[in-house]
């Protein structure tokens, strides 16, 4: 990687965001959030698929490999809008709103 590159500027910036994220593992059937509950964090689904699902039961969408999940409620600051269950057993990171706030203009 060159020196001058976009990457090699970026690079830091990644490797500190990785050192903050978790993973979360979630059984078929298993909500991972409801309706409501504050959004303190997103997901992006490693494996899986997720199934989000608004409160009179119309299903908002489903959520697969790489796609974020939460991500509305974090940035915008406001509860989440949908329950997200698991539609089979998935793997999902997690990046809490601190370590992102860095990242993210507020």
């Amino acid at each position: 990687m060159r020196q001058g590159s976009t990457l090699w500027r970026v690079a830091p910036v990644l490797d500190a965001l990785a050192a903050r994220v978790g993973l979360r593992q979630i059984k078929s059937g298993d909500i991972l959030f409801s309706t409501g509950e504050a959004a303190d964090c997103l997901y992006i689904v490693a494996n899986g698929r997720l199934r989000a699902v608004f409160s009179g039961g119309a299903i908002a969408g489903d959520i697969g490999r790489g796609e974020p999940i939460g991500e509305i409620g974090l940035l915008a600051n406001e509860a989440r809008g949908a329950t997200v269950y698991a539609v089979r057993a998935s793997e999902l990171l997690r990046g809490v709103r601190e370590p992102l706030a860095e990242w993210v203009p507020g």
